[in-house]
């Protein structure tokens, strides 16, 4: 069943954007604004300069299996605070470390593993809901790309300059301000 497209205007840059009837996320391809929101314990991806995103609201379960894990035990070592602004919300590039496969979202459990997140079925690996690799061939974390709170409901992706995952930012402080 296809979904039907309607074309509206960014609120922010007056450009046009696209709509999937149904969606309760809508993204601006120009300026990066994305507004609506989605529930706990839901994910999305978008769109932004041809690269998929992810974005997931972390329930507490999610919170309580990443704040367990020994970041020492990591390849790629990385606390809660140096992957997200908001402990609830994970906002990455959802593009494999290893070989650039788009990883699918496992929301009970990620094979072989007590806990959800993102698999890489091409090779094995797995990554947190912080997007922290714990499993296989990746390397690295999911990169992250610059994003800010406009306010509780409202989220800006990206920078004018960032060109995303080849910047290979793993740690939010390494970040430009969005």
């Amino acid at each position: 069943m296809s979904k039907e497209l309607q074309l509206l205007n960014c609120p922010q840059c007056n450009a046009p954007i696209d709509y999937v009837l149904g969606e309760t996320l809508f993204t601006c391809k120009y300026c990066g604004y994305t507004f609506s929101w989605i529930k706990e314990g839901e994910f999305r991806i978008i769109m932004w300069r041809k690269q998929p995103i992810f974005i997931l609201k972390r329930n507490s379960e999610m919170l309580e299996k990443t704040n367990r894990t020994d970041i020492s035990s990591l390849r790629d070592p990385a606390s809660p605070e140096e992957r997200v602004k908001r402990p609830d919300l994970l906002v990455c590039i959802g593009i494999c470390t290893h070989l650039g496969c788009i990883p699918s979202w496992q929301p009970e459990k990620i094979p072989g593993l007590d806990q959800p997140g993102f698999y890489c079925p091409c090779h094995g690996g797995k990554y947190d809901t912080l997007g922290r690799r714990l499993d296989g061939p990746p390397p690295e974390n999911l990169h992250l790309v610059p994003y800010e709170f406009i306010d509780d409901s409202k989220l800006r992706i990206g920078t004018e300059k960032f060109a995303g995952y080849s910047e290979n930012i793993r740690k939010i402080q390494e970040l430009p301000k969005a």
